[in-house]
């Protein structure tokens, strides 16, 4: 008789043939956070919960507009008006079970000023939707010793290593790494 496949063997074959058991393990027990949930943030969380991470949540404070249709695969004409952040997070998990998903109704900037430990539970912080001029995301990352990613509204984008920003460079706010492509 045949042995019966391990589901999770089955459903992240690709993966794990890719980066093996090891890296499958390290990304069912990373914890994601996604500041602004718009289009490349939405699609971005969707191939991490796709991948199998263990959980995320979703900090956004706007309601799914008119203009959030044409850009945002997971929102729809029968949410308009709803909170961006619960219709994304529900979606999500309808794509896989096995990933926790929860969301806060709240502008991140003002998450950030009002609660900064919020963020120190996870293992990444992707924000998106940012203001260019607004150097809060590589600030708290730095403070957080969280790894953090941004998209600006210009598209530019910059990356804080949790790794980089745990060693420290005498400055903590200042972004190891960063890329502006505006």
């Amino acid at each position: 008789m045949a042995p019966v496949p391990d589901p999770k063997a089955k459903r992240y074959d690709r993966q794990l043939r890719i980066w093996g058991t090891h890296g499958q393990q390290r990304l069912e027990n990373c914890s994601i956070c996604l500041l602004n949930c718009g289009p490349t943030g939405s699609e971005t969380l969707k191939n991490l919960v796709l991948g199998g991470i263990a959980s995320f949540t979703i900090v956004d404070g706007g309601k799914v507009e008119p203009r959030d249709l044409g850009n945002n695969f997971l929102v729809s004409e029968a949410s308009l008006g709803e909170p961006r952040a619960k219709v994304v997070t529900e979606l999500l998990q309808e794509l896989n079970e096995s990933v926790s998903g929860s969301y806060v109704e709240e502008v991140p900037e003002v998450l950030l000023d009002n609660k900064p430990k919020f963020f120190s539970s996870f293992q990444l912080v992707i924000a998106t939707q940012v203001r260019a001029e607004s150097a809060w995301v590589a600030t708290a990352a730095a403070a957080m010793r969280v790894a953090t990613a941004w998209e600006t509204e210009r598209g530019g984008v910059g990356v804080e290593a949790a790794a980089e920003a745990a060693a420290g460079s005498g400055n903590p706010a200042a972004p190891r790494e960063h890329v502006q492509d505006a």
